[in-house]
């Protein structure tokens, strides 16, 4: 994590924190906290610090959507164009 330029980090909701920490100067790094199994309580506290959270277990299709949501959180100006194939 120290060499940046990372789009996207995917971290369980009892690292989450720790993580953002460390990456509170690259404000270009979205934080995906995934939650295993939580209480409908966790869960809402989860959510209250990242606009994006990753129910597990979950359909493949729905960590997809996800990924796309939580990267569509960063900055615009810090958003990098998705190649196209």
């Amino acid at each position: 994590m120290d060499r940046g330029g990372w789009d996207l980090v995917l971290v369980g909701m009892a690292d989450a924190q720790a993580v953002s920490t460390r990456l509170r100067g690259d404000v270009a790094t979205v934080v995906l906290p995934v939650v295993l199994n939580s209480t409908a309580s966790e869960l809402k506290q989860t959510k209250k610090q990242y606009p994006v959270v990753l129910k597990a277990p979950a359909r493949s299709q729905s960590f997809l959507v996800a990924i796309d949501e939580a990267l569509a959180h960063r900055p615009k100006s810090q958003a990098k164009p998705t190649p196209r194939v």
